[in-house]
């Protein structure tokens, strides 16, 4: 809807003012692109925390101890199904506590045939639908062979399956494990509970899956200097221990992972379970993300507004900036505009040629600030990918975005405006013609 000719003019005008205008462009994007980028960084850091702990819980509430003993879980359990009959709970699984944690079991451990290289990981006994009933949002497969048709856990529960434990990817390079069939031994120190008796087990294992990552349980792509889990069915698990698990009434569990259909009804099942243990004297705990998450959901907001005061801020400080530029413009070229008024320059198209100009030199500023926050806040999201394992999302900051917009078309109003106005405002042409610097 522009006229031509005041496009032209803004265009010789953006030529002509171009080492001052570069200025001030910089000034404002290198100002615009700091505050953007610590306020993703900061949603990242924010979101990685979020999403550690849903990792961690895999699903809304989860009740762990590191040793929870048959009768625990079998209240946990009743109270459980009690609620996923009441249409409270939509799934829930488990996973036991690690096989050398059982009674009469010193120690487990692999190894490669030779024992040319060992590792130590907690080897966990996990139900057929375990990985079904978690967030498989935090699942990443490094290798498996589906052939079967089956899942992960039910592959664990066949006749196979009974000699096979889920992996680490880690492993795959650290065991020499070129193809999922190579054999691997398992090492499982027992104790006889009469003679007190030490006696090492072995057994010829394989694997049927490599994983990157999972919820609950701790998996890497690459090599971890804590410990990483490994798991099998419970029946391997309970035979495995050679005796030192004498049936499931004897399993040591580690955690129960409950899915719930909204925010009310994890916090009716997290009081009920948290009853219940506490009668029997149970020392599990039990967590709600919506609780554990609700501190950091406050923190996120009241941080949100105060990087945007902050941009709106360094916006305001950077306006000032854009001001003195574009009155020196202004003054600059008063003779021209004093020529051109004489050719017949009407108030109006004056005043949109320099608020153009203005516009042009904050908004292109504004999205470079944009461009350069946001890309450099990605590569911290992907580094932080990488050290977490986790499926960190990339929120991309459009409050800021629509912000910049506005804040663009106020700062090229108002820093525009006001020179020419004092110019134009003048008695005659001869006295614009006159305050020419």
């Amino acid at each position: 809807w522009e006229n031509d000719a005041v496009f032209l003019l803004i265009e010789r005008n953006l030529t002509a003012h171009r080492p001052r205008n570069r200025k001030s462009t910089l000034m404002f994007a290198l100002s615009l692109g700091f505050v953007i980028f610590i306020s993703v960084a900061f949603q990242i850091q924010m979101i990685s925390v979020s999403y550690s702990t849903q990792r961690q819980y895999g699903n809304e509430i989860s009740v762990t101890d590191s040793e929870t003993p048959y009768a625990e879980a079998v209240v946990i359990d009743r109270v459980i199904n009690q609620y996923k009959d009441l249409g409270y709970v939509t799934r829930y699984t488990f996973d036991t506590a690690h096989l050398a944690l059982q009674d009469a079991v010193e120690n487990a451990s692999i190894a490669t045939v030779g024992r040319f290289t060992s590792a130590i990981p907690f080897i966990r006994g996990v139900a057929p639908s375990f990985f079904e009933n978690t967030d498989d949002s935090f699942l990443v497969i490094g290798k498996q062979d589906a052939s079967s048709g089956l899942s992960i856990g039910e592959r664990l529960y066949t006749a196979a399956g009974s000699s096979q434990l889920v992996m680490p990817t880690s492993y795959v390079d650290m065991m020499a494990l070129d193809s999922l069939s190579d054999p691997f031994e398992m090492y499982v120190v027992e104790k006889d509970r009469e003679t007190q008796e030490i006696r090492e087990h072995r057994h010829a294992m394989s694997t049927n899956v490599f994983l990157d990552a999972s919820p609950v349980l701790t998996f890497s792509k690459f090599p971890d200097p804590g410990s990483v889990d490994a798991v099998m069915s419970i029946p391997a698990l309970i035979g495995h221990s050679y005796g030192g698990i004498r049936g499931v009434r004897s399993l040591k569990f580690m955690s129960f992972s409950v899915g719930t259909v909204n925010k009310a009804a994890a916090s009716t099942v997290t009081t009920a379970l948290e009853a219940a243990i506490a009668r029997i004297g149970g020392v599990a705990s039990v967590s709600n993300f919506y609780s554990q998450t609700s501190d950091l959901d406050t923190a996120t907001e009241i941080l949100n507004f105060f990087f945007i005061f902050t941009q709106i801020m360094a916006t305001a400080i950077c306006f000032f900036a854009l001001l003195s530029s574009m009155s020196t413009n202004v003054l600059h070229q008063a003779k021209e505009i004093g020529v051109l008024r004489c050719l017949g320059l009407k108030t109006f198209p004056a005043y949109r040629i320099y608020i153009w100009e203005a516009f042009v030199l904050v908004f292109s500023a504004s999205v470079m600030g944009l461009v350069v926050g946001t890309v450099v806040a990605y590569t911290m999201l992907l580094q932080n990918s990488l050290f977490t394992q986790l499926p960190l999302p990339f929120t991309f900051p459009y409050t800021q975005l629509i912000i910049i917009v506005v804040t663009s078309i106020f700062c090229a109003f108002f820093a525009s405006f006001g020179p020419v106005k004092a110019l134009l405002s003048l008695p005659s042409i001869t006295h614009i013609l006159r305050r020419a610097l």
